[in-house]
């Protein structure tokens, strides 16, 4: 019965101490995979940060996605409280929400990068074809009236009579 009895107690110490080691396992997996979820939170925001100013510098209004990337940095904050805290799941969690909206912000600061783009590269084209249609018109003009005062002067050149002085030393 003693036997029985320490197998016992050998037994449920093992289950305990495996028990305890898996656990401080998987909080240690929890914790490794949390922050790496934070990181990667980072990473988004600071890429969709970076979108929104190219897409600002070349004229795009980003007004809207300012918004959504001020929500995406709450996110974040929210998952590194949560990853200090210790409450893992909760930043995974937070951390996941951040990156998505951080990667919708980055596609639509994309986007809006190249509709300014094309937008440009068209008003640049139609202010090219005005400039021409009106160098053109103003060259057509400037012959026009230059032909008008041709013709006028020599009518009137012609239409003159040269006069003869009498006292015109020889």
């Amino acid at each position: 019965m003693e036997a029985d009895r320490e197998f016992f107690v050998f037994f449920l110490s093992c289950l305990i101490l495996s028990s305890l080691f898996s656990v401080m396992t998987v909080s240690s997996y929890f914790e490794d995979d949390a922050s790496e979820s934070v990181e990667a939170a980072e990473l988004a925001v600071s890429s969709a940060f970076e979108a929104v100013l190219d897409a600002e510098r070349v004229g795009a209004d980003v007004s809207g996605l300012i918004g959504r990337l001020n929500e995406a940095a709450s996110f974040l904050g929210e998952s590194e409280v949560r990853f200090r805290v210790g409450d893992y799941d909760g930043a995974v969690e937070a951390a996941d929400r951040s990156v998505q909206i951080a990667e919708f912000v980055k596609g639509e600061a994309y986007g809006l990068r190249l509709s300014s783009l094309a937008q440009r590269a068209l008003d640049l084209r139609f202010r090219f074809l005005i400039s021409f249609v009106c160098v053109s018109v103003f060259l057509a003009l400037m012959f026009l009236i230059w032909f008008w005062f041709k013709g006028y002067y020599v009518r009137r050149l012609l239409g003159l009579r040269p006069e003869v002085k009498g006292d015109v030393e020889s």
